[in-house]
């Protein structure tokens, strides 16, 4: 999807994702909204399957454009996507106008913060007893916290669901975490966390095209790897499934004051280097998500022999 088309071929450009994100977080200090906006739909057209940051950018440029409905529906299918994206449940809490306490409950528990002068849902408690007792190590006590969770029945988001299949991971029973992913799948058919919890519950159980198959529909709809970053940190095993060398065609003239701010010479290298630190969001600059959970390891009685010895990776 293009805007419009530049009638000047010195005007298209390689730009690669850093430098995407610099030029549009300049754009948005600038409240070149409009840029912004366009720029988002040429990025989401060459990636459709999803880019989870730029899809909040352009949500972001909707509201201050007045578009406060498609910006929600926006950040709804993010947090379906990725129920732990924090800055998107907080905007769309703040742009939904009215008080939703299982939002409320799931970005307390999202940003450890304590609120005394709120009702927050009675599942959150539990769940923070469990991830406490996740980070020190003790796999078995977390899972008892968390099945105290999910006993309150959380209809939305799958917090708890995550928590205990990240539990049962650590604890390496494969044949459990096959069993929760399919039951966890079919009510969260769409979250990123559930589907390579799935993957690595069908690799460990024998079944490695099953596996790699969710791998590639997780890449597909996760493109940066934000969420497998966040569950298996960012130099895991399967790093080959996700596209290493994100850019586009941007075809987009570029704002004066963002040409002046970033420098024409850094954009006439945007093809080359990707190598520059993004300038802040402004409003909606991009915070340091909530404190990750350690790092996810595969654990040694959870083998995935075949998977990468298997040219189907790279197709």
């Amino acid at each position: 999807m293009r805007p419009y088309q530049s009638q000047n071929t010195d005007d298209i450009m390689i730009i690669r994702r850093s430098k995407f994100l610099t030029l549009v977080q300049t754009a948005i200090t600038n409240r070149e909204f409009q840029f912004v906006r366009q720029a988002c739909l040429i990025w989401m057209a060459s990636y459709p399957g999803g880019d989870l940051l730029v899809n909040f950018i352009y949500a972001s440029a909707l509201v201050e454009l007045g578009d406060t409905e498609m910006a929600l529906a926006t950040l709804e299918r993010l947090l379906r996507f990725d129920p732990e994206f924090t800055e998107a449940l907080s905007l769309y809490s703040r742009l939904s106008g009215k008080s939703n306490v299982e939002n409320e409950t799931a970005l307390a528990y999202l940003t450890r913060s304590v609120s005394l002068d709120k009702t927050l849902s009675p599942w959150l408690p539990a769940l923070n007893q469990a991830r406490s007792e996740f980070e020190s190590g003790d796999y078995n006590a977390a899972e008892k916290s968390v099945l105290e969770s999910l006993a309150q029945n959380p209809s939305s988001p799958p917090l708890p669901a995550i928590m205990h299949l990240n539990i049962v991971l650590q604890m390496s029973n494969a044949t459990l975490l096959k069993t929760l992913t399919e039951l966890y799948s079919s009510r969260w058919k769409d979250c990123l966390q559930i589907k390579i919890f799935s993957a690595l519950a069908d690799m460990s159980n024998e079944k490695d095209s099953a596996g790699v198959e969710k791998l590639h529909w997780a890449a597909a709809h996760d493109v940066s790897g934000q969420v497998v970053h966040r569950l298996l940190g960012p130099n895991h095993v399967y790093q080959p499934l996700w596209p290493e060398d994100l850019k586009v065609y941007l075809d987009l003239p570029v704002p004066a004051s963002v040409a002046a701010d970033l420098g024409w010479n850094i954009l006439a290298t945007a093809s080359s280097s990707s190598h520059s630190a993004p300038l802040p969001l402004n409003k909606y600059q991009i915070q340091k998500p909530h404190k990750p959970l350690r790092t996810a390891q595969c654990p040694r009685k959870m083998p995935f022999r075949r998977c990468f010895q298997n040219k189907l990776l790279f197709h």
